[in-house]
């Protein structure tokens, strides 16, 4: 007996072992949560890139249409222009894309590895098996862009075919002379006195109401995303998933209860976990004893008349069978899934007869799905535990219906606080009813035992319990001759485990930061460009109205009053539009991973906007400063 636990040892380090290999795995999967986590962060990188070029494009068009007028008044022909546009826009997608693909497979092969390798597998020797190059993934990058790029030579394209040269040539700057001027704009005019440059910003600013509805549009998502990505990193913080498990997970030991079955000489009756034990641990908590509960059922002997049942799982008959109670919440995420997933079962047996349904982890072969089906109403005799050898024909079953076979392993399978986390493991759920109904012929067993405690509380009461399942620990080896590793009582506390897995959790936690700031960086860049893309495009203009008498100041401060009704409006859309949209984030992120908690982005918007509004201050003089020199400071 010894030398076969010795074997079941060795056996689970190394399983210990190779996990710790594939903690890069773990990682990423713990990092990224699901699918469609992965997917929507690679939508909102994707959407910001498309809007931060999208903006530069649509504010350099009418410049652009301006300069092809031109070519057309002098001679060139349309052919010859979107000949002359197809090949600056494939010159910076070139350049762009191979910049791109330098950096990120700078970072991919030389920066990645190194950050995954020291802070996620300190303890494996190498990233065996590990791609993390993927140059799929740079084709995917460069496809917004250049649809993007592809999008602009189409528009202009066709405003070329539509207009004149001459129209090409006024596009965007209009005929101020063909328009009617009436008192009422008179009166705005007169009404900023000394102050023209701010009625000229605002004049600018909605000369052409569908290009800054568009870039309002523009930035909005683009900020939105940014605090959308933030509200993202905290709400798959992996350490929101420890902070769902309760202070004190106290449970019995699969391997001890298999090795009580075989050896023990008299299992009628048996409680694994005593309830003087049960009653211990509560006094040991004492009144700071919180959100108590408890994994019941049963460790049946299954009879003649249900191993079909049982035979269709792989292993079935070499690994134990539980019953186990499941509560009415727990019973309706399982029906819940059951109706999403179109899964066949007898949901009415199960829930107002002595039904029951088995889990397995994936232990049904493909060619056995149909038999399992023909198993549907069948019955499953149990028997309670008695000694081995005893003569089954004089005892009185109880019967269990099948009601169906789920996979816990099943994409969307629902949180159920399963005994020995359901694996290698034949589970025969049951209602709470059935439970109480069999528990008239069979031993209730308590698998599991949780709770919380105060927080001033925990260290102590964790000292005191550790000592005490020690203590019970070494009395069942002694009592029972058994060796040092096997153990009856095993226990997680929720610090220990936070503690254990806090590398993991730092490290996700960093490489999502970094891709939280690169969404931020782009939203910023996105409004900082707007605002100096604008400036570069009128810097003719700037040129004359400084020639006529309008000093750097002055236009400073016209570029200054734009930037700030740029910003104020753009914090108006952000607090509302904006909220919608995290909001919409936070529930779409919430039903793709449970344990996802929402925090509204509030520090994070005050710091963009903050960000936003010392770029609307400086840039316009810095920008003056480098065209115009310190002359004409008045």
């Amino acid at each position: 007996m010894e030398q076969q636990l010795q074997e079941d040892i060795r056996l689970k380090e190394g399983q210990r072992i190779v996990s710790m290999d594939s903690a890069a795995y773990r990682a990423v999967e713990g990092m990224l949560g699901s699918y469609g986590f992965a997917a929507l962060f690679s939508f909102l990188i994707l959407l910001c890139m498309f809007l931060f070029i999208y903006n530069i494009l649509n504010l350099s068009l009418g410049k652009d249409l301006q300069q092809y007028g031109l070519m057309e008044v002098v001679g060139v022909q349309q052919h010859q222009i979107i000949q002359v546009i197809f090949r600056q826009m494939m010159e910076v997608v070139l350049k762009g894309s191979l910049a791109g693909v330098a950096i990120g497979s700078l970072v991919v092969l030389g920066i990645l590895p190194s950050v995954i390798g020291k802070l996620y597998l300190g303890q494996a020797e190498e990233l065996e098996g590990i791609s993390f190059y993927q140059p799929v993934f740079f084709l995917i990058a460069i496809l917004p862009v250049a649809m993007t790029l592809g999008v602009v030579i189409l528009l202009v394209k066709q405003k070329i075919k539509i207009l004149s040269p001459l129209e090409c040539m006024n596009y965007g700057t209009g005929n101020v002379a063909e328009k009617k001027q009436t008192k009422k704009k008179k009166a705005v005019f007169q009404s900023f006195g000394n102050k023209p440059e701010v009625y000229l910003a605002r004049r600018y600013l909605f000369y052409n109401k569908k290009a800054f509805f568009i870039t309002m549009i523009s930035l909005t998502i683009g900020c939105g995303l940014a605090l959308g990505s933030s509200v993202i990193v905290k709400g798959v913080d992996l350490q929101n998933q420890f902070m769902k498990e309760p202070d004190f997970q106290i449970r019995i030991t699969q391997e001890a209860c298999s090795t009580l079955m075989e050896t023990s000489p008299d299992t009628e009756n048996m409680v694994f976990f005593p309830k003087e034990f049960l009653e211990n641990i509560k006094q040991t908590a004492g009144n700071s004893l919180q959100d108590e509960t408890k994994i019941q059922g049963f460790y049946p002997i299954i009879g003649k008349q249900g191993r079909d049942s049982i035979k269709l799982l792989n292993d079935g008959e070499t690994v134990p069978t539980v019953i186990q109670k499941i509560s009415s919440s727990e019973k309706e995420k399982l029906q819940e899934f059951l109706k999403e997933q179109e899964i066949t079962a007898d949901w009415e047996t199960f829930t107002h007869e002595n039904g029951t349904i088995l889990l397995h982890d994936h232990r049904v072969s493909e060619y056995a799905e149909e038999q399992a089906l023909e198993q549907l109403g069948n019955t499953i005799e149990v028997y309670d535990l008695v000694p081995v050898g005893t003569d089954m024909s004089d005892l009185l079953p109880e019967t269990l219906v099948n009601c169906g076979y789920l996979d816990i392993t099943k994409e969307g399978f629902p949180e159920l606080e399963l005994c020995w986390d359901g694996r290698n493991t034949n589970l025969l759920l049951v209602t709470e009813e059935t439970f109480e109904n069999l528990s008239e012929n069979l031993t209730p067993q308590t698998f599991e035992m949780s709770f919380s405690v105060e927080k001033e509380q925990e260290s102590g009461c964790k000292n005191r319990l550790k000592g005490m399942i020690q203590t019970e620990n070494m009395e069942f080896q002694s009592e029972n001759g058994y060796a040092e590793q096997l153990n009856l009582f095993q226990m997680e506390s929720r610090s220990d485990l936070l503690l254990k897995e806090q590398e993991y959790i730092q490290t996700s936690r960093l490489l999502l930061l970094v891709i939280s700031g690169c969404l931020i960086f782009i939203g910023i860049m996105n409004f900082l460009n707007v605002r100096v893309t604008d400036m570069l495009l009128r810097k003719k203009e700037c040129a004359i109205m400084n020639r006529v008498g309008m000093t750097r100041k002055q236009l400073q401060r016209m570029f200054l009053a734009e930037g700030m009704f740029t910003w104020l409006l753009l914090s108006a859309l952000l607090v509302t539009t904006g909220t919608l949209l995290t909001g919409g984030i936070g529930w779409y992120m919430k039903t793709k991973i449970s344990y996802f908690v929402f925090y509204y982005p509030l520090k994070e918007m005050v710091a963009l906007l903050m960000i936003l509004l010392a770029g609307s201050i400086l840039v316009p003089g810095i920008f003056l400063k480098k065209f115009y020199g310190k002359a004409d400071t008045k």
